[in-house]
């Protein structure tokens, strides 16, 4: 019985179907087919994983750079914001002990391992001069010697106390913080100059105390050439320093006088006038640059004369009141001809040319080789040249800026004209006031419209003017138009006024402007006075014809170039009776100062 049942067990058992393997073989081939499956499962999440950490460490390590640069950035924004608190506290200071108020003050500059503050005696320099009209000739030296300085330098940033001043400089640009104790009331001019004597203060606490007597310069009491009012006729005041645009900033927001920019030498100058000359126009050509005046025949005839447009235009009124002056030499030759006086403060030099009226000179006059003059010749000159405008030119220019009625015309699209595609017909400027980047005409005519009143423009670029056209219509006002960069006119270029009436246009340049009026034709007056510290100059060349007066710098009329003075312009003030800035009373002191850590 228990064999049976052992029997019918393994029936039982062998009767079950068996698991199918496929071929003879197979299931022994399968299964590193599967461990290499757990392992490349295995692989990949390692990898997976390691990318991951990967990953995660490059984003935290670029957040972790980007926050330290932000970080540091801020520390150092923090660190000069902290040294222009203590830099001004050290200047108001140092204004006390300089004036006599006080003995001695303890101010805290700047320390920290991140930067540097050091004393520099020899930092900068200021120079004062009394000058004659011209500009040229230095009558006396007042002030020539280093302003001194305390400099707190933060990489490429810096944090400077200068002259009374804290200068603040970031990369190649630099900027006032607070100012120094220049004033400019009314004709007054006062510069007490707090000059830092010695010292060697490295940050932390120290003292500022007097180095010496403080000293008046101007007027001095015991001087009786050095008194109240000026007598000269200019006053330059120089600053040489890396801090030297911030400085001219100052002076330009601070004086309204003339300032001037020598960027080679890292200088700017401040010029004021004693007196405001006779800036009456009575001359085709006012040549104010000391540099040689030429009018040169060869290649045309070259040539001044006069015309009156209150009895016609030019062709019907020409006459020979062609008047010329220049503040330094005049040169005539190959058939120049002048109809009208010559007036030259320097010399004046001919061959072959004419001048048809009285030659009168400062130096020496030598006629030569056909030369005439037709009338008398003496030495009796005495030119009053007229004084550059810049700040009279920038003020309109910055008062065009901001008040202006660009948005109601449609010749004018934002700061510039409207292009040839918006607008392709000509462009016409109303009686307004505007303000343009630049004038680009793109080869249409520009009228200007006086009837209903003036126009005044004032532009941010050159004036190019190449075989264009511009015309001033209408007699019931006048046009300004105020340049601070060049004016060109060539290639055809014509600027027309009704009936040759020149007061209707007025074009005013800087003391550096080139003007160049080549192969062109234009009626108005061009006024760009210069002087000793200027470069500007006048070229009216190959044909060009100018109707009206042109007052500038050094001045060439060459190869048909003329000029026909429009003698109702005689007496007319080109500025209108705008003011110009001038010193009647000068109040000069110096007083050194000494700087060094407190102990």
């Amino acid at each position: 019985m228990e064999r049976s049942r052992g029997v019918m067990r393994r029936h039982r058992a062998s009767s079950q179907p068996r698991p199918s393997f496929g071929p003879v073989g197979a299931r022994d081939r399968s299964a590193p087919d599967r461990e290499r499956s757990r392992t490349a499962r295995g692989q990949s999440e390692l990898i997976g994983t390691v990318l991951i950490l990967g990953m995660s460490l490059l984003v935290i390590s670029t957040v972790v750079a980007v926050g330290g640069t932000l970080v540091t950035d801020r520390q150092a924004d923090a660190d000069l914001r902290s040294a222009e608190t203590a830099f001004t506290n050290f200047a108001s200071k140092a204004v006390l002990v300089s004036s006599g108020e006080s003995d001695g003050r303890t101010v805290t500059l700047p320390r920290d391992t991140r930067a540097e503050t050091a004393v520099d005696p020899d930092q900068g320099r200021l120079l004062i001069e009394l000058r004659n009209e011209t500009g040229v000739g230095v009558e006396e030296t007042l002030v020539d010697r280093p302003l001194g300085g305390v400099t707190y330098r933060h990489g490429g940033d810096a944090v400077v106390y200068e002259g009374g001043g804290v200068w603040r400089q970031e990369g190649d640009r630099t900027r006032m913080i607070s100012p120094p104790p220049v004033h400019y009331r009314g004709t007054t001019f006062t510069m007490p100059v707090p000059v830092i004597e010695s010292g060697d203060a490295s940050g932390g606490q120290a003292l500022i105390s007097p180095a010496g007597p403080r000293e008046r310069i101007y007027p001095d009491p015991s001087d009786p050439d050095r008194q109240n009012p000026l007598s000269a006729a200019t006053v330059d005041i120089t600053v040489e320093s890396d801090y030297y645009e911030a400085w001219g900033r100052f002076f330009e927001s601070r004086t309204g006088g003339s300032v001037s920019y020598d960027h080679g030498n890292d200088r700017v100058t401040l010029r004021l006038a004693t007196d405001d000359p006779d800036r009456q126009l009575r001359d085709a050509v006012a040549g104010t640059s000391t540099s040689r005046f030429e009018i040169l025949g060869a290649g045309g005839s070259a040539f001044t004369d006069g015309y009156n447009s209150t009895e016609g235009p030019y062709a019907e009124s020409q006459n020979e009141a062609g008047r010329v002056a220049t503040a330094g030499d005049i040169r005539l030759r190959g058939g120049a001809e002048v109809f009208g006086d010559v007036e030259a403060d320097g010399s004046i030099d001919m061959r072959g040319s004419t001048i048809y009226g009285n030659a009168s000179y400062g130096n020496s006059i030598d006629i030569r080789g056909n030369a005439e003059v037709t009338g008398w010749t003496a030495e009796n000159a005495s030119v009053t040249p007229a004084r550059p405008v810049d700040s009279f030119l920038d003020a309109e220019r910055s008062s065009l800026a901001d008040d202006n009625d660009n948005d109601e015309v449609d010749a004018i699209n934002g700061s510039r004209f409207a292009s040839a595609e918006e607008h392709p017909d000509d462009l016409t400027l109303p009686a307004g006031r505007y303000s343009l980047e630049r004038a680009d005409l793109e080869g249409r005519t520009l009228t200007i419209d006086v009837s209903d009143g003036d126009v005044r423009l004032g532009l941010d670029r050159n004036l190019v003017l190449d075989g264009e056209s511009i015309e001033v219509v209408g007699d019931g006002g006048d046009a300004r138009v105020f340049v601070p960069r060049n004016i060109e006119m060539t290639g055809g270029a014509t600027v027309e006024t009704d009936g040759d009436v020149a007061s209707r246009l007025w074009v005013y340049g800087t003391r550096d402007v080139t003007i160049e009026v080549n192969n062109a034709d234009f009626t108005g007056v061009l006024y760009a006075p210069t002087d000793s510290s200027g470069s500007g100059t006048v070229d009216v060349t190959s044909g060009g014809t100018v109707k009206g007066a042109v007052v500038g710098g050094q001045t060439t009329l060459q190869a048909g170039g003329t000029v026909h003075f429009d003698e109702a312009l005689a007496g007319t003030d080109p500025l209108h009776g705008a003011d110009v800035p001038q010193v009647t009373y000068l109040h000069i002191s110096h007083a050194p100062i000494h700087v060094d850590n407190r102990r």
